[in-house]
């Protein structure tokens, strides 16, 4: 006959891994929702930027309707950076930080291109609205760098003296 105590070592620790298994189906989600002005967009990519990797990793993609609206989500995961892609560019149109389990997002997309974005508004991220704000600047600066080299250029090509360069 086998003694009650044995049976309770056996299960009292199966009882907590049925208990912790049946736990692990809620997975939360990190999710981004939004709209597309301008739209000509054939599809919207979600990537995961990490690693020190310039790639990103698709994550989820959705080809969005006449009215431009798109849904899309991934597993979340610890504070992690993200971008949105439009259709075959090689340019993100926005970077995202899953600080927050939804953020919301509209992107205004260049009339002249439909593969670049104009700008972008983003609510319910903070990390995000601080990371737009950083990348902006940062344009602004190479937009301005770049107009100094580009005069530079010129100023070559007309063999100006050095004091003037």
């Amino acid at each position: 006959m086998i003694n009650q105590s044995r049976w309770y070592r056996v299960l009292i620790p199966v009882a907590f891994l049925a208990l912790a298994c049946r736990g692990g189906g809620s997975r939360q989600t990190f999710e981004v929702s939004g709209s597309i002005v301008n739209g000509g967009t054939t599809k919207i990519y979600l990537e995961e930027l990490g690693g020190g990797n310039a790639q990103g990793i698709v994550v989820d993609s959705f080809a969005p309707g006449a009215d431009g609206k798109f849904k899309l989500k991934t597993e979340k995961k610890e504070a992690m950076l993200y971008s949105l892609r439009l259709g075959q560019s090689e340019f993100p149109a926005a970077y995202l930080i899953n600080d927050t389990s939804h953020i919301s997002i509209d992107i205004t997309v260049s009339k002249q291109d439909n593969r670049f974005a104009e700008g972008y508004e983003v609510k319910g991220s903070p990390s995000s609205v601080t990371m737009k704000e950083y990348v902006m600047s940062f344009q602004t600066d190479l937009e301005k760098l770049y107009n100094v080299f580009r005069q530079t250029d010129s100023l070559k090509k007309t063999q100006a003296p050095d004091s003037l360069l």
